[in-house]
């Protein structure tokens, strides 16, 4: 009887799991197809369309491959990286889209068509579009807590929403540029917002989720503070750029020609590079922590014979087990790599959930980690992958 409880709340749990993914793809299906109807009628042809739709998808892959190498030691699961980057693709914009428009047209009437116009950008598009791109982070931090567990999952987490964003409202610039200016406008809207600005809504976004994550590995004020300040930073930021964009840049390339086209890049650095840098720094720092975090909670391990020193330095260095794991995918294929994967994934989890537990921080549970660890060992010693 009580294992066919078991069975059937498993049944339900799995069932109630597969409902949500369907619902929710089918949400996102509709409001992408929503947005992309608007973007080809902006585009006026579907060839159009198209070269607007590569162009500003073309540099996802490395811009994410570029966020991601900041995750070096606790991998995030690829289901909730998707997710934060379809997130700001599909749902920020979309959101966004309809509260600027509203916006915009109460600005135009308060203001005038000029004016209004030219204070939507500056004054209600950091408000809108950073709170829709950072729900994102707030979710997984508030329903993933296990998943999301310092600054540096924050700012992974809130760039990839950001980056998805930065891709779908490309596809709406890119389009308008094809239909007004041709290849030509094309090329220099490219050039300046998915090269030189390409990165730009990943950093304003990467702050609300670097406050994020610095309040889970935090105690006291700093828990409450943070997260606020990450925000507003981030609305800050793209107030700025938008500012510019909005007055300074017009002026700038009325009075100065082509040569006024510098000041973009100008921005660029000193409003997203600078900040950018500043990221990069703040997850080195994190970074030092969760090696400081893997060898102090591996030394139970150590001492108690299942693991030894040696193997815990490999799981230090990301380089080394890239290395190692690129020859095992040579020499003994995928199944062998998969599997010593997952092993290198367990014992990180099991080390930052020791060292939580010393902390005296709820966490994963040990003694699951560690069984997941032994039996996953005990595959890898089988296949000659670990002594």
């Amino acid at each position: 009887m009580a294992a066919g409880t078991a069975r059937s709340g498993f049944g339900t749990d799995t069932f109630l799991k597969a409902a949500g993914l369907v619902a929710g793809g089918l949400v996102l299906f509709v409001l992408a197809l929503l947005q992309m109807l608007l973007f080809y009628q902006s585009a006026g042809g579907l060839g159009r369309f198209l070269m607007a739709c590569f162009a500003a998808l073309s540099v996802v892959p490395f811009y994410a491959g570029l966020i991601l190498l900041l995750d070096r030691h606790e991998k995030e699961p690829g289901g909730l990286l998707l997710g934060a980057l379809l997130w700001g693709g599909v749902v920020a914009t979309f959101f966004s889209l309809i509260f600027n428009s509203l916006g915009g047209e109460v600005f135009q009437l308060v203001f005038g068509p000029q004016l209004g116009k030219q204070l939507t950008g500056p004054l209600l598009a950091p408000l809108t579009e950073e709170t829709s791109k950072g729900l994102a982070v707030l979710l997984v931090f508030l329903f993933w807590r296990r998943e999301f567990t310092n600054t540096v999952d924050g700012i992974v987490y809130g760039a990839l929403a950001g980056l998805g964003f930065a891709a779908t409202e490309n596809i709406l610039y890119f389009a308008r540029f094809l239909r007004e200016g041709g290849i030509a406008a094309l090329t220099v809207g490219f050039v300046l917002r998915a090269v030189v600005g390409g990165l730009n809504h990943s950093v304003y976004t990467a702050c609300t989720g670097a406050g994020l994550g610095y309040a889970r590995e935090s105690q006291g004020a700093a828990r409450f503070v943070a997260p606020v300040a990450g925000y507003f930073c981030a609305m800050f930021l793209h107030f700025l750029w938008n500012l510019l964009a909005s007055f300074a840049v017009p002026a700038a390339v009325r009075s100065a020609g082509a040569a006024g086209l510098l000041v973009v890049p100008l921005m660029s650095f000193f409003i997203a590079g600078i900040p950018l840098l500043l990221l990069v720094a703040l997850a080195y720092f994190a970074w030092k922590r969760e090696v400081t975090a893997i060898r102090e909670g591996l030394q139970e391990e150590v001492e108690a014979g299942r693991m030894l020193p040696e193997h815990v330095e490999l799981l230090t260095r990301p380089r080394e087990r890239s290395r190692r794991l690129w020859s095992v995918l040579t020499a003994k294929g995928p199944g062998a790599w998969n599997l010593l994967r997952q092993l290198y994934d367990a014992e990180v989890d099991l080390a930052f959930a020791l060292w939580r537990q010393r902390r005296g921080e709820a966490g994963r549970d040990v003694q699951v980690l560690r069984e997941r660890v032994q039996a996953l060992r005990e595959r890898a010693a089988a296949l000659g992958l670990v002594g």
